[in-house]
């Protein structure tokens, strides 16, 4: 299957190139096979940028080179310095104890509207949803008894992409976090979703997953599940997530008590009243 596709090298453009974390994150960067250039951002001749790079800049200068180049960038703005010349920026910085290499490429992945692969099982990947998913999101949907008890895709398959354009954007896109896309490792086959989301009327994350009829039984929601929880308890702090169940739908409430789930009473979710689940993370 398809790897990561990663910048061919990261442009440090910078006035001021003695910053604290900084060495570290140069060494991370490498060490995950990008080529690394760190550039005095004063100096009078613009470095040579390729269509496959990415630059992180305190500098007006660079972030008009990366404009020129059509890169993308991230803004490293220090202190009360506006940020006025970095509007289009893909976000704004104000320390390297903010971010690590990881979180750079995420960047250089959504100026180019990359899905970001979230995390790996040891059969399984998560990534975001594209909108080349949709067919296999039917598919998974028409599966006998998949969506008895959660609310269906649009009947219309156009009103359906209209929907996705606008959880991508939204959810992905401003939050970080969603409803991933669960893929068979081994042959990157769709196989189901699963992720974390937030619901109005509730401070907590609350979890979902669905998986193909013939990747169940095997295991494999159970460690697909186990490694969300402990992603979302070390990315997002997440000390309790929430679970809301439809008690006839028995097969889910089993599961979700396998996990540590216990019930906390009943919620008003959408119109219908559901068992309300919780899982105490620390």
């Amino acid at each position: 299957m398809a790897t990561r596709q990663l910048p061919s090298n990261i442009i440090f453009i910078l006035d001021s190139r003695e910053q604290p974390y900084l060495p570290e994150i140069l060494k991370e960067t490498e060490a995950m096979g990008i080529s690394v250039r760190l550039i005095d951002g004063k100096a009078e001749e613009s470095p040579a940028v390729g269509a496959n790079d990415f630059i992180v800049t305190d500098s007006i200068a660079g972030a008009e080179l990366a404009r020129k180049a059509g890169t993308g960038y991230v803004a490293f703005v220090q202190g009360e310095l506006s940020r006025a010349g970095f509007w289009d920026a893909q976000c704004v910085i104000q320390g390297f104890d903010e971010v690590d290499g990881d979180f750079i490429v995420k960047m250089y992945e959504r100026a180019r509207n990359i899905p970001w692969t979230i995390l790996e099982t040891e059969r399984t990947i998560l990534r975001e949803l594209t909108l080349d998913d949709i067919d296999d999101l039917y598919k998974l949907y028409a599966q006998p008894g998949m969506a008895d008890y959660i609310p269906p895709l649009c009947e219309d398959r156009e009103e359906e992409v209209e929907f996705e354009k606008m959880y991508i954007k939204s959810m992905y896109g401003f939050y970080g976090y969603g409803i991933w896309v669960i893929l068979d490792r081994e042959t990157g086959k769709f196989i189901g979703r699963a992720g974390v989301t937030h619901r109005d009327g509730f401070e907590d994350l609350e979890v979902g997953y669905m998986l193909s009829r013939e990747y169940q039984h095997k295991g494999i929601a159970s460690e697909v599940m186990r490694a969300v929880i402990d992603y979302a308890a070390k990315k997002y702090g997440s000390t309790r997530l929430n679970a809301f169940i439809d008690e006839r739908n028995t097969s889910s409430v089993r599961f979700a008590e396998r996990l540590g789930f216990k019930k906390n009473g009943k919620a008003m979710i959408e119109g219908s009243e559901l068992d309300w689940y919780v899982l105490i993370t620390n």
